[in-house]
């Protein structure tokens, strides 16, 4: 018996419990199942009269974490339009620069080794 007339294993329980709500609060407001034990819990607590260790196991004060996991889901994002991937509507000189920029960013990504084990980047 504690010094408050709990027993020992439910004042330990207690801290114990005290430590994973403090440490994973999420999952006691998210987990149906464990909200149910701890009440239970509490509900025993209190016939051992052990009041004041109740107040430690309180979950009803952990904040809601729904503006949590909305923050967390992505948007659906509107598809974008399509592009043409055809050529035949442009002039010589405009085919030409298009196929110049695609030209320079596929082989900017190349990476270059050189003899003596230094790394070269175009």
């Amino acid at each position: 018996m504690t010094a408050s007339g709990c027993p020992h294993e439910t004042w330990t329980a207690a801290c114990h419990l005290k430590y994973w709500i403090t440490v994973f609060p999420a999952e006691f407001n998210l987990d149906l199942g464990l909200i149910r034990l701890t009440e239970e819990f509490r509900d025993v607590a209190a016939q051992l009269g052990c009041e004041e260790h109740n107040k430690l196991i309180d979950i009803s004060t952990i904040p809601s974490y729904d503006w949590m996991r909305k923050l967390t889901q992505r948007k659906k994002q509107a598809k974008k339009g399509k592009a043409s991937l055809l050529f035949d509507h442009l002039e010589p000189m405009e085919l030409a620069e298009h196929l110049t920029f695609l030209e320079y960013k596929s082989i900017r990504r190349i990476s270059v080794s050189v003899p003596g084990g230094k790394r070269h980047l175009p």
